[in-house]
């Protein structure tokens, strides 16, 4: 996941929906308390969708490629 976007709900997400930051939940920019609770780890997130309609609205499968980081 490369893109963000801000839903209308405020949630901080991938433009197809996918959690970042490789939590189980949205960080949430109307919270109260966004400014003391966004302190995100940045990695690498495998987007978890089934069909990609991020990239100029194309269609595109999912295909999981193995990297492995010496």
């Amino acid at each position: 996941v490369n893109f963000l976007m801000i839903s209308r709900d405020g949630d901080i997400r991938g433009t197809c929906g996918q959690r970042v930051y490789g939590l189980d939940y949205y960080y949430n920019i109307n919270d109260v308390d966004f400014i003391k609770k966004f302190n995100p780890t940045l990695q690498y997130v495998t987007c978890e969708q089934q069909m990609c309609l991020c990239a100029g609205e194309t269609l595109i499968n999912k295909k999981v490629i193995p990297i492995h980081v010496n």
